[in-house]
């Protein structure tokens, strides 16, 4: 305490009167207080310039009365050279020998006496002091609109987060003395402010504007009702309630009104529900109150009469509906917002139920079929591999040993993509040439001399066999096709034996094996962005061809991959599906899920996003929207869910609204249910 009294012991000699040592320093014990109080518990070395303690010190220090006792004038009144002798008294005291090391005294000449001497300084000290005297003015401002009741609660709340900002530089005391005359009038500035706008509501026009205030009002004086206490809370209340009634008994008959006159045309539910809806959402949060409450007893009064006449209908509807979800849709559309004790609805549900839970059954035995079959498919396939290894070894103590795997041609695939060409049609050299030392290791050389690219196909002949290599590049359908001619019959058998397997199958993913024919058969490879085609052409020659699917050029070779008996993965280079449709079949798909749509659109869900139109597959679709088509018909929008009537026989695709989906990640969940057309 005793460093922090002598802070301001400098200003002893501004004094320029003979006052006695003594008598100065009396003057610096008062200086002293005002400087502990100002320092909040600050340090000295806290003071540095440009923060605002330094500031809320000096600038209170040139702003106060404090020189009237030395000069007769206030600090902003003084002629320079007053200041600039007043300066001088505080260097020379500063620096005499008993002094001379005092921390406190070294500071004061270093940030008090710059005000004092310098033009430049003097002027902006002036204006500093003129800033803090207009923040003092405003602070005894708002402290007698508090005590009168110039003040609303808003505007009592916007004070409190100005009072460490906006009076930042006035003293700690003052501030303290700000924050104490809002706490006391806080209570009636509260109840002010909430007579005001209560009585306004109560006076206004019954609106559902009105009630929108009313609610509004709650949320928004929940702060303000706390201040008082909780007895003025409770009347406050009753009152909002009693305004919110009165409104209600105006507006609900007049919208009743209209409801009963109400056309309700050919989808007479429908219409019934859509009024509802409407009604919901201007009075839904009233429901309490009894006059909505009978309103929505009119409301399920008239949609359950509907329901006797329509019985029939209604019956046949639900025999005919093959889902869980169909009745669903037929428990929504025709029992929802009735009377639950009606004997008709009660009859109706109890109907829906049952057969319910007798397609719950049904479906739980397909999956389980469903299973089984999964179960005997991994079988298959693993018989299958063993067979082609022990097969693999039969050809190779017979001689065949340059036979490619299935794993070199991937690997001969893979190589060929690193290879680019130039615009003028020849192959980058460095990169052919790396390739061209690859396929020399597997025994094969490229029987063209020249360096420009082949359309048709770069051929690779095999030294001592007769099977070649022919690699097509195409900046978005690069393939390379392993060829043997006149391959003998336990050739073919192998191959087919290994990427049966080893590889799903692209058109099902729950297929055995077909025989190898002129038509290729697909497989997967590399989660889709290969396709594997294995063809025998009529003079035997057998082809082996990888293709690049990355961006998604075949994708309507593969299909989307089925997770359970009706669930699918259905990724941005897939677009075949396991729905087989006849004319007339209801087809109900539901998605979700999320796709990253590559480097700069982000992801979306099933519904797309609606930028990058640029790389639509469908121009006025969203981007990266799920759709589909069936058979070669038109593209139709899916997104979350949609419920579409076949036009025509065929399997319906399921495809991502993007054209160049070789960035993209990630897939959509897919569940369909069909009821089947009958006979």
């Amino acid at each position: 305490m005793k460093h922090l009294v002598n802070l301001l012991v400098p200003f002893l000699f501004l004094h320029i009167s003979a006052l006695s040592l003594a008598q100065k320093c009396e003057d610096l014990e008062l200086w002293g207080s005002f400087t502990t109080e100002a320092l909040e518990g600050r340090k000295l070395a806290d003071l540095h310039m440009d923060t605002d303690p330094y500031r809320m010190i000096t600038w209170n220090f040139f702003a106060d009365e404090r020189f009237l006792p030395l000069t007769g004038k206030r600090f902003d009144e003084m002629p320079l050279d007053q200041k600039q002798k007043l300066a001088k008294k505080l260097t020379d005291c500063s620096m005499k020998k008993e002094h001379a090391w005092n921390p406190t005294f070294y500071w004061m000449r270093r940030n008090l006496a710059t005000p004092l001497t310098q033009t430049r300084q003097v002027e902006e000290m002036n204006a500093h002091v003129a800033t803090l005297r207009e923040s003092r003015t405003r602070c005894a401002s708002i402290t007698e609109s508090l005590g009168t009741g110039e003040i609303t609660m808003d505007e009592l709340r916007d004070l409190e987060r100005k009072v460490d900002t906006e009076f930042k530089f006035l003293l700690p005391g003052e501030r303290q003395q700000l924050r104490a005359a809002m706490n006391e009038n806080r209570r009636t500035i509260a109840q002010r402010t909430i007579e005001q706008r209560l009585r306004s509501l109560e006076s206004a026009t019954a609106s559902v504007a009105t009630l929108q205030a009313c609610v509004d009002f709650r949320i928004n004086h929940t702060d303000a009702l706390r201040a008082v206490d909780a007895v003025y809370d409770s009347q406050v209340h009753a009152r909002l309630d009693s305004t919110i009634t009165r409104n209600l008994k105006v507006l609900v008959p007049e919208q009743m009104d209209v409801f009963r006159k109400m056309d309700l045309g050919a989808q007479p539910y429908a219409r019934l529900d859509e009024a509802r809806a409407a009604f919901m959402r201007a009075y839904g949060r009233f429901d309490r109150h009894a006059v909505v409450q009978d309103a929505l007893d009119v409301m399920a009064t008239r949609k359950t009469a509907l329901l006797r006449p329509d019985r029939h209908n209604i019956l046949n509807e639900i025999d005919n509906t093959g889902s869980v979800a169909g009745l669903h849709d037929l428990d929504e559309k025709y029992l929802r917002y009735t009377h639950e004790n009606d004997e008709l609805v009660m009859l109706f549900r109890a109907y829906i139920d049952e057969k319910s839970e007798f397609l719950s059954e049904r479906d739980k035995n397909a999956e389980e079929v469903f299973e089984q079959k999964r179960r005997t498919l991994r079988e298959n396939r693993d018989h299958r591999a063993q067979e082609a290894k022990a097969l693999r070894e039969e050809l190779r103590n017979e001689g065949q040993v340059n036979l490619m795997t299935l794993d070199d041609i991937l690997r001969v695939y893979g190589k060929f993509m690193t290879v680019t060409a130039r615009n003028d049609g020849h192959y980058v050299e460095q990169y052919w040439e790396n390739f061209k030392g690859f396929m020399a290791d597997f025994g094969f050389q490229r029987t063209l001399a020249e360096k420009n690219l082949i359309l048709d196909g770069d051929p690779f002949m095999h030294t001592s066999m007769g099977a070649s290599f022919i690699c097509r590049y195409d900046p978005y359908r690069c393939s390379v096709t392993y060829r043997i001619l006149k391959a003998p019959a336990r050739v073919v058998e192998l191959y087919s034996l290994e990427l049966f397997g080893t590889y799903p199958y692209a058109h099902s993913s729950a297929i055995d094996a077909i025989p190898v024919g002129q038509d290729p058969v697909y497989f997967t490879a590399k989660n889709g962005t290969v396709l594997i085609g294995l063809a025998r052409s009529e003079d035997g020659t057998l082809n082996i061809t990888a293709m690049d699917n990355s961006h998604g050029r075949y994708s309507d070779l593969l299909m989307a991959e089925r997770t359970s008996a009706r669930e699918l993965k259905v990724t941005s280079i897939s677009a075949l599906s396991p729905i087989l449709v006849q004319q007339g079949d209801k087809v109900r798909i539901s998605a979700s899920g999320s796709i990253s749509l590559g480097l700069t659109a982000g992801s979306g869900g099933p519904d797309g996003i609606m930028e990058y139109h640029q790389y639509n597959i469908e121009r006025y679709f969203a981007h990266g929207m799920l759709m589909g088509r069936i058979g070669d018909g038109e593209w139709f929008r899916v997104g979350k869910e949609t419920t579409f009537e076949a036009d025509r026989r065929g399997l319906v695709y399921l495809k991502v609204n993007d054209n160049d989906p070789s960035n993209n990640a990630g897939h959509f969940v897919v569940t369909y249910h069909v009821d089947r057309v009958k006979d």
